[in-house]
Parts: C-alpha cells; sequence; structure tokens
C-alpha cells in the first residue's frame, strides 16, 4: 500500500511536470485524473463505511472458560455497487474462534451477505468483550485503509473451569497418606496426650501417663493433633491490564476449585479462605454437596490491588496455633514475611503446599522446598493435571 501511494505522489509530480514544459489536453488530463483519484478512493471508502452491516452473536453470554459456544457472524452489503476489501478484526488475547482466515479481504455484491459461523471459547474467568472489534476497509486501489470500530460488541461473562484431578501430586510427594481416614481424622489413636475431658471414653484413657503425672490424661486422636486442611486464596491484583492480571486470577481460581474438587471427591473435607474488602471469609467444605457454593463464591470473587501481606500473615499465625494437617497457599507473589511463617509451620510438622502462579517465576524455588514445605510454580497456560 505505501509502495502505491509513492507511485501516485511520483505521478502527481511527473504531471506537474508534464503541464510546465508541454502543457496541452493530455497533460492537463492526466494531472486532474491522478489529482482526483485520492479523492475518489476517500469517497468509496466513506460510501462503504455508511453502506455496510455486520451483525454478530455468540450463543450465551454466560458461559464457562474453555468451553466451546456457537458464534457467528455476517456482513451485509445495503448499497447500489460492490463492495471489496472489507477484513475483520477480532479483538484478540482473551479468547479463541476456531477456523477464521487471517487477513481474509471479503467482497460483496450489491445485497449479498456473507456469514461466517464458528465456535467461539474463552481462555479467562472474567467479564470481557468478545468477536469483531472492528471492520477494516480498504479502496479499490489499495492506496489507503481505516479501521471502523463497531459501536456495539458482545460482553461475555465468563465462570472458571472446573479441573477434575485422580490425585494431588503436591501431597503424594510430600508423602501424606490421602486416604480418607487419615485426613477426616477419626480413632486411631497416638502417642501424644491430652488433660482427660467430661465425656471422653475410659478405653482413650493413657494409664502410664496418668499414674506418671497424677492427673488423668487421654490419647489424642489425628483429628485432634491436626485439624484437617485449610487453603487460603490471596486476592491481590497486580495489574490495571487485563491481557495480564485475567490470566493469572483464572488460573489461582481453577487451582482453588481442583483442590478442594478433588479432596472433597475423596470425602476429605476443606476449609478455604479469602479476603473480602473488609473482612475474611471462611468457607467449611464437609462434603461434595457444600462444592456448588465455593464454586459461586469463586465466580463471583473480586481480586483487588489494596490488599496486603496483612491478610495471609493473619492467616498463617492462625495457622500456628490450630496447627492443621495441610497448609495449602495459592498466591501470585511469595514475600519474605509470608515464606517465614510458611517454613514455622514446616517445623511445626505441618505440610505446607504453594502454589505461586506466575507467567514467568522470577526464581528459583526448588531450594525453598523442606521435608514438609513445597513450592510448585504454576505458568497461566500450562495444564493442571500435570502440576497439581
Amino acid at each position: 500500500m505505501r509502495m502505491r501511494r509513492w507511485i501516485l505522489l511520483g505521478s502527481w509530480i511527473l504531471s506537474l511536470v508534464v503541464i510546465s514544459f508541454f502543457g496541452g489536453t493530455i497533460s492537463y488530463g492526466f494531472f486532474f485524473a491522478v489529482t482526483l483519484l485520492p479523492l475518489v478512493c476517500v469517497a468509496y471508502l466513506i460510501a462503504v463505511t455508511a453502506g455496510f452491516r455486520i451483525y454478530q452473536n455468540l450463543e450465551s453470554r454466560n458461559v464457562v472458560a474453555g468451553q466451546p459456544v456457537e458464534y457467528y457472524f455476517v456482513l451485509q452489503n445495503e448499497m447500489p455497487f460492490a463492495f471489496a476489501g472489507l477484513q475483520v478484526r477480532l479483538f484478540s488475547g482473551l479468547f479463541e474462534v476456531a477456523d477464521v482466515p487471517d487477513n481474509r479481504e471479503y467482497e460483496l455484491l450489491p445485497g449479498e451477505n456473507f456469514r461466517f459461523e464458528t465456535k467461539l471459547s474463552c481462555k479467562y474467568r472474567g467479564e470481557y468483550e468478545v468477536g469483531v472489534q472492528a471492520v477494516v476497509i480498504t479502496d479499490f486501489l489499495h492506496l489507503f485503509r481505516w479501521k471502523y470500530t463497531l459501536p456495539g460488541t458482545i460482553k461475555a461473562i465468563v465462570s472458571p473451569k472446573v479441573v477434575t484431578l485422580d490425585a494431588l501430586q503436591s501431597l503424594a510427594s510430600l508423602q501424606i497418606d490421602t486416604s480418607d481416614r487419615c485426613l477426616r481424622g477419626g480413632a486411631e489413636p497416638d502417642v501424644e496426650v491430652r488433660d482427660y475431658v467430661r465425656g471422653d471414653s475410659i478405653k482413650r484413657v493413657h494409664w502410664k501417663a496418668t499414674a506418671r503425672t497424677g492427673d488423668w490424661k487421654v490419647r489424642r486422636t489425628i483429628d485432634e493433633e491436626r485439624q484437617g486442611i485449610r487453603l487460603y486464596l490471596w486476592g491481590k491484583r497486580y495489574s490495571e491490564e487485563q491481557e495480564h492480571f485475567l490470566p493469572l486470577e483464572n488460573r489461582m481460581l481453577e487451582i482453588v476449585l481442583a483442590v478442594a474438587a478433588t479432596l472433597l471427591q475423596k470425602r476429605i473435607p476443606i476449609a478455604v479462605e479469602y479476603q473480602t474488602e473488609r473482612v475474611p471469609v471462611t468457607l467449611s467444605l464437609q462434603e461434595e454437596q457444600d462444592f456448588p457454593e465455593l464454586y459461586r463464591c469463586m465466580e463471583e470473587y473480586s481480586f483487588r490491588p489494596e490488599l496486603s501481606s496483612d491478610g495471609p500473615e493473619a492467616f498463617l499465625q492462625n495457622c500456628l496455633q490450630a496447627l492443621p494437617k495441610v497448609v495449602f497457599l495459592v498466591a501470585a507473589e511469595l514475600p519474605e514475611s509470608i515464606l517465614e511463617y510458611t517454613q514455622m509451620l514446616a517445623e511445626e510438622g505441618v505440610c505446607v503446599v504453594i502454589y505461586l502462579v506466575e507467567q514467568d517465576v522470577p526464581f528459583d524455588v526448588a531450594g525453598l522446598d523442606r521435608e514438609r514445605h513445597k513450592i510448585i510454580p504454576v505458568g497461566t497456560e500450562e495444564e493442571l493435571e500435570t502440576v497439581l
């Protein structure tokens, strides 16, 4: 296109030279033709802009990330002359459209329309525009081009997807027994003892400890010493650009849902905590019937840029008091203060799994792993089945 403009400019200069030295009807005719040609092209662009119509439709604006839905757009020529050089431009980065030809130019006869049907799938949870963003119009000589941005676009409301896992590799790598009996707690006695409380079974009395101390002592059970599994979602937003924060936030929510769904399928309770604008919220999930409530909360959850590390620090301090069996932390950064708390938990015998979500993890986390302390980098585009 640039070369054609240079040729046109050179032709116009040549016509001036011919007029100056030779004159004549042909010279002036050539000059006026070259001068008026750009104006005709611009008039054509204006006429096409006024005369074409584009319609698009998404089967449902409430969709699940990664789930294809029917989508189509229609180009319509409502002028009495033919159109040439129409190109469709889609919003980019946040969704995928199957089989859309790149850089295709559409030509439409008077009254003709072109309908393109395909499937569209959104990549990330959130609310954003999808489909056709603009139509690029080129004149018939390919001298000029301008972009017509659609005044009305489609905004999809995307829910997070739930990834079903057979097992959590992160727990297996820490050699944690994920059986129902172990993580739910129960009747398996331990050598640890506590003071007798009215109502305790006489069968659990530790006679040697009672004789040694002079006070009634009973054996602790596993569920008393390690109160199940807790997970914390650190919902801090790190950017104002959708292309950056949507992949991170989507992957964090997918991890929360995948971990919870996997454990609940095994009848293992889990407590999920996250920070809202004012107070922390804790969801205690006991069985699979509780999962829809977690999904609804994650679907509606808003990440906030003003959140500080106070939330996860308070959560970890509480864990140091309660000493759960396993602590999951889902975050997009790992400050030194948080790392100190998680290492303290590991020293107390708590198994800590940190899912560090980042497009590019900036440091080597392998050196931070301990016997009960594991950091797992999770990329925004990785398959969770191979990571979690």
